[in-house]
């Protein structure tokens, strides 16, 4: 759901979309799974001058947080901040891929370790 209340729909693949969203929230509950924390997901709709705007979805997590010196190779293939063994360094680079391929982009943020992350992507939002 939108802030305001109404569904909102996007032109996209659901099985990549769910994909993307699935990976997204594992990854936020591998974030909190050492400490005590959340993961919340929320959606948005920014409408447009020109046309029907785009779709926001945020995941953001309270866990472990991303070192600044790795934000920017977060997409990179084979890069994971996970211990050996528990990621393959796919998830991002692959969600990534399937948001570019419906127009969209996705970013990461994170204001350190212990401090959490963000992932928002938009996509535009169906007509």
């Amino acid at each position: 759901m939108t802030s305001d209340d109404k569904p909102t729909l996007v032109r996209a693949d659901a099985i990549m979309l769910r994909q993307v969203v699935l990976n997204l929230v594992n990854n936020a509950l591998d974030a909190v799974v050492e400490q005590s924390g959340g993961v919340e997901i929320r959606t948005r709709l920014e409408r447009g001058a020109i046309g029907p705007g785009r779709v926001i979805v945020t995941v953001r997590d309270t866990g472990r947080g991303i070192p600044a010196e790795h934000l920017p190779h977060v997409f990179e293939l084979f890069f994971t901040t996970k211990e050996a063994g528990r990621g393959v360094g796919l998830g991002l680079a692959v969600c990534q891929s399937l948001i570019e391929q419906h127009g969209g982009t996705i970013r990461v943020e994170s204001p350190g370790v212990g401090q959490g992350t963000t992932v928002e992507f938009e996509l535009p939002a169906e007509s």
